[in-house]
């Protein structure tokens, strides 16, 4: 509820401060560069496609695909189609760069630096974080040199000055306003029943016999796939964290040059009682008042606060919670509420509050000051901060260290972790996605787990908690399952067939029976087939209902469709739903001008990156047919087709 109290301001300072760095990550993923020299390997220096001229190594692309994965947790087999759109999404920022450089588009050094000034990790209150801290943030962050990264930085930028020349004249009207207010604003309500092949499992117990005779139809599906041993070198950063010495000077001047950021301005800690009502519903505000002059009185005679609140608020954010906000600071609620708020003694009630919401009735539980945080208090938080950062910074080059000396000496396993505070362990064999027990998920990790021959030593590998080593011990080669090894799959397999195919048998029973109602209704077919029927909360265009999803997934139509009408069965997550339309409520007028202001900037940035997007296209037109746009489609193919990660032509991460 405390979101409905929000002032509507502007968006654009808070928005500009972090953009910058979102277009770096972009860059980032996509352009991810090789890091010094080049070797003359075949395999990394292979071009991929050219931009007039300029080269996509098929390394740069594999490269920008691993991190893009590492990232999203991209399952190995689906790779290859995401290879083929980074492609494309290097190819079109290329295309951007080079029609900028046309245009006369350039970004001087005194831009850079003031675009840098307004990264808060970079120039935090202002000031610039010193070179060791910054060239350390960029490398743990980014795995590249200050160097490379101020460069792609230079490019986001002039891609951003592009985008605004093409799209800054774009406008959007007062009728597409309104269109989209009324279209995101439209609730429905509906009955519906959804039959879920969960609720079927209960009813099915497979004998051993039955167990037995599915694993003999079913055998070949019961494959136990290849597994690898593996002992892992894990650089753990909190583990690593938790042995770095923080100099007192360093947390002192940490605090130092953020002390705005310990700063708190003066807040109160609140909980309310809210009965909805409008200035423009006199009846409706008039029964409010009553009601909560009544709460009031029960109140001040001492009824529970958070009881009262649960039972009758309005405010389904605080209700659950017994009324309570939490913490809030001037300007963030609207006036009427801050000024009883902050007025009030803690522990007090305020009398009746009237707000555009309706009537408040409020409690303040406790109320602070505005104030500095003393170093003292500071000073555990910041000494955490700091070790996390420099941890950061220093993993990566103990790991690459560390594979290149289990290269010479794959003995030293042992010594080696512990000068480093790393953990050495030999997890249960893995099979190919599976993640490795308390590293967790990393698609990169195991396309080097299964590249390794046996008793190879492989590269550092960034995970999300650090970096890890594999070291191959053996290979288990893909077998049959025999039964005993498998039964638990077999079983948990037939029970979700069976309870499919009775879920489909009860979805066909609903339907027919639909289909034979003159006047259709949902609720006589839920009793007649004993399902249980549902209705949902009002619900928009974009609100899932549980196990359900969107309305307008399930039928694009939904909205245009009239009270009583209904639908299905459809396919909805893993079973099958009917529904009717039980009522609409249209779009609340008096939500209009609070909403304005979002909508007219959400469209106008649809607007952008549409054009944006036509824009770049056409650039691609353009190069396709002058010839400058080149993809050369076997190296392509192989480097999406491959599993295994190009040799890496620079083993060592580069210096600052």
């Amino acid at each position: 509820m405390l979101k409905l109290f929000h002032r509507r301001e502007s968006l654009k300072k808070i928005v500009f401060g972090f953009i910058l760095v979102l277009m770096v990550v972009g860059m980032v993923i996509y352009l991810i560069p090789g890091f010094t020299g080049m070797t003359d390997d075949p395999t990394t220096t292979a071009v991929v496609a050219e931009v007039d001229g300029e080269q996509i190594r098929a390394w740069d692309l594999q490269q920008s695909v691993q991190e893009v994965s590492r990232r999203n947790r991209i399952p190995t087999e689906m790779m290859g189609l995401y290879t083929t759109q980074i492609l494309d999404d290097m190819l079109l920022e290329k295309a951007s760069l080079k029609e900028a450089a046309r245009l006369g588009i350039r970004v001087s050094q005194s831009e850079l630096v003031e675009r840098l000034r307004q990264i808060p990790d970079v120039f935090p209150g202002g000031k610039f974080v010193g070179q060791q801290e910054y060239e350390d943030l960029v490398f743990s962050r980014f795995n590249m040199g200050v160097a490379q990264f101020e460069e792609r930085f230079r490019q986001s930028i002039i891609v951003e000055k592009l985008r605004g020349l093409v799209t800054d004249s774009l406008t959007v009207s007062p009728e597409e306003v309104r269109k989209e207010f009324g279209q995101a604003n439209e609730k429905l309500v509906v009955d519906y029943i959804f039959v879920d092949p969960a609720d079927f499992k209960k009813e099915i117990v497979p004998t051993d016999a039955a167990l037995q005779a599915y694993y003999d139809k079913n055998k070949s599906r019961y494959q136990i796939p290849e597994k690898r041993s593996a002992k892992i070198v894990w650089f753990e950063q909190g583990r690593t964290a938790a042995t770095l010495s923080i100099p007192d000077a360093d947390i002192r001047k940490y605090y130092e040059d953020r002390k705005d950021t310990y700063r708190s301005e003066e807040r109160v800690q609140v909980s309310h009682i809210l009965l909805k009502a409008s200035a423009n519903e006199a009846a409706k505000l008039a029964e409010s008042k009553k009601k909560a002059e009544d709460l009031l009185k029960r109140l001040k005679a001492g009824a529970d606060f958070a009881k009262l609140a649960t039972e009758n608020s309005e405010d389904p954010g605080s209700a659950s919670k017994g009324g309570e906000l939490g913490w809030i600071v001037r300007k963030q609620t609207v006036p009427e509420f801050e000024q009883a708020a902050f007025s009030l003694p803690p522990g007090s009630l305020s009398d009746l509050v009237q707000t555009t919401y309706g009537i408040h009735i409020l409690k303040v539980i406790a109320h602070e000051q505005a104030r500095l945080k003393p170093l003292e208090e500071a000073q555990a938080e910041i000494q955490m901060t700091l070790r996390q950062q420099r941890a950061q910074a220093i993993i990566p080059r103990q790991a690459e260290e560390t594979a290149a000396a289990l290269r010479r000496a794959p003995g030293d396993v042992e010594p080696l972790a512990q000068k480093y505070h790393a953990l050495a362990f030999t997890p249960a064999p893995l099979a190919r996605e599976e993640p490795v027990p308390g590293v967790g998920q990393s698609p990169e990790f195991q396309q080097e787990l299964f590249g390794l021959q046996k008793g190879q030593v492989g590269r550092a590998i960034p995970v999300s908690s650090g970096y890890a080593i594999p070291i191959l011990l053996d290979v288990l080669p893909t077998h049959q399952g025999e039964f005993a090894e498998v039964k638990e799959r077999v079983k948990t397999e037939l029970i979700e067939e069976q309870a499919r195919e009775k879920a489909a048998a009860k979805s066909s029973e609903l339907g027919k029976l639909l289909e034979q109602q003159t006047k259709k209704d949902l609720k006589q077919a839920a009793q007649s087939l004993k399902l249980a029927l549902k209705t949902s909360d009002p619900v928009t265009r974009e609100t899932p209902i549980p196990s359900l999803g969107k309305l307008t997934d399930l039928d694009p139509n939904v909205f245009t469709k009239a009270v009583g009408e209904a639908a299905g069965p459809l396919p909805a997550t893993t079973g099958q739903v009917a529904f009717q339309i039980a009522s609409r409520q249209p779009p609340k007028e008096e939500d209009f001008a609070a909403q304005k202001p979002q909508i007219e900037e959400r469209l106008l940035a649809q607007k952008r990156q549409q054009a944006f997007s036509v824009f770049q296209d056409s650039l691609r037109s353009r190069l396709e047919a002058s010839g400058g746009l080149k993809i050369y489609q076997d190296v392509l193919s192989r480097t999406a087709a491959g599993n295994q990660p190009l040799p890496h032509p620079h083993p060592h991460p580069p210096g600052f």
